[in-house]
């Protein structure tokens, strides 16, 4: 599957046709504290790529995209800063640069989806992406990890933000040796960001596999804990249904869990080599 074309749901290109298909996104959405400036990505590496921009422009030559604040800048050489360039999200169909931390090809593609809210109870955590109602639509810029022949791995990176939790108020009634409820107060304990996984069918509809939360507390607020995975188990098996057997033996016989992000990554894997 040529994933540069994703037939009616990747923006200004034009993909193979394909039968059917469905696409497994990996969001992840940051969270940020002015106090932890460095974790906000600002000295994110320089990589050789090329952009395709929405008016047909072809930029070539090193890019720089800081993911946790959806930052990203090219420059035509690494020999200064002045010629670099700040491009929107929005204003990119593609993007492709080699990753020499990751050692390998990273591909972006701006797609068309859209999210049955209503249907899906993993919605709610899913911090990058904007849940209006049934069947919201809009288009955003995810990353290609893998390539099948029905459907494609994708991840995202949103926007770092304020970690916030609700936090239970009250007083201490001396007079009668109770606790008087005063309701709830929001309070930032942190930062934090999700990493999200979707299924995205040829319908365009995207679907909520497992969401992580990762949390970096305040000294203050060490009590607190980062939210649970939620995992869509039975999505994963809808979509998978034909190879099933063989992905619950590989899970087992490795004692692997989907909910951990590297054994779900290599489940990924697995299923490539399942189509093989």
């Amino acid at each position: 599957m040529n994933i540069f074309g994703f037939n009616r749901m990747v923006r200004y290109i034009n993909f193979n046709a394909m039968s059917r298909f469905f696409v497994v996104i990996l969001a992840v959405s940051w969270s940020y504290g002015f106090s932890q400036f460095d974790s906000l990505g600002i000295n994110t590496p320089w990589s050789k790529g090329s952009i395709t921009h929405v008016n047909g422009a072809k930029i070539v030559g090193y890019i720089q995209n800081n993911e946790k604040l959806h930052l990203i800048r090219c420059k035509p050489d690494l020999s200064t800063e002045e010629n670099a360039q700040l491009i929107n999200e929005d204003k990119i169909v593609t993007m492709e640069y080699y990753d020499a931390e990751l050692k390998k090809l990273r591909r972006f593609a701006s797609i068309n989806y859209k999210i049955n809210v209503s249907a899906e109870s993993l919605s709610d955590k899913a911090k990058h992406l904007s849940f209006k109602g049934e069947d919201t639509e809009d288009v955003a810029l995810f990353e290609i990890l893998m390539e099948y022949e029905q459907f494609a791995a994708l991840s995202k990176v949103s926007k770092v933000d304020l970690a916030l939790r609700q936090e239970k108020n009250s007083i201490y009634d001396a007079a009668t040796g109770n606790f008087i409820d005063l309701g709830s107060r929001t309070k930032k304990i942190g930062i934090e960001y999700y990493e999200e996984f979707y299924f995205f069918d040829d319908s365009g509809k995207l679907y909520p596999v497992l969401i992580l939360n990762y949390l970096e507390r305040d000294k203050e607020n060490f009590l607190y804990k980062k939210y649970k995975p939620n995992l869509n188990r039975s999505v994963i098996k809808k979509h998978m249904w034909q190879y099933w057997e063989q992905v619950e033996e590989y899970l087992d016989k490795n004692d692997l869990r989907m909910k951990v992000k590297d054994d779900f990554l290599k489940l990924l894997e697995y299923y490539k080599e399942l189509e093989a």
